[in-house]
Formats: structure tokens, sequence, C-alpha cells
């Protein structure tokens, strides 16, 4: 009988919990956005959610974003 989760599976669950968390901090920076020109990020954000590449642009900061301003 086998107890305990084999290496593999570990990193898969970590693997899907990083994107899973990327994917929603994409979400979030996308409503924060002002949707006023220049609309770089709004683009990636929107293309990133159409795509599946949220889980990674997620972690990307964009500079014209109001909270990334100083």
């Amino acid at each position: 009988m086998k107890k305990g989760f084999t290496t593999i599976e570990i990193m898969i669950v970590v693997i899907w919990l990083t994107f899973g968390i990327g994917y929603i901090m994409s979400i979030v920076r996308l409503c924060k956005c002002d949707f006023k020109a220049p609309w770089k990020a709004e683009i990636i954000y929107s293309v990133g959610l159409a795509t599946g590449f949220a889980g990674v642009i997620g972690y990307i900061p964009i500079d014209d974003t109001p909270y990334n301003k100083k």
C-alpha cells in the first residue's frame, strides 16, 4: 500500500498553485488598471487572460499601471 505523495505529484501541485496565483494576480492587476491611454497593461493582461498565459503574466509588473507609479 502506498503512503504519501511522490516528488512528481508534489511538483505538479506546486506548479498548478503557482499558475493559479499568477492567474488571480493578473485578474486583480487588470481590475486595478485605469483604462486610459497608454493601454499597454490592459492589453497585456487581457491577452494573457484570453490565451491562458495569465499565470505567468500576473507576476510581471508593468510600468504604466497606477499602482506601479510613484
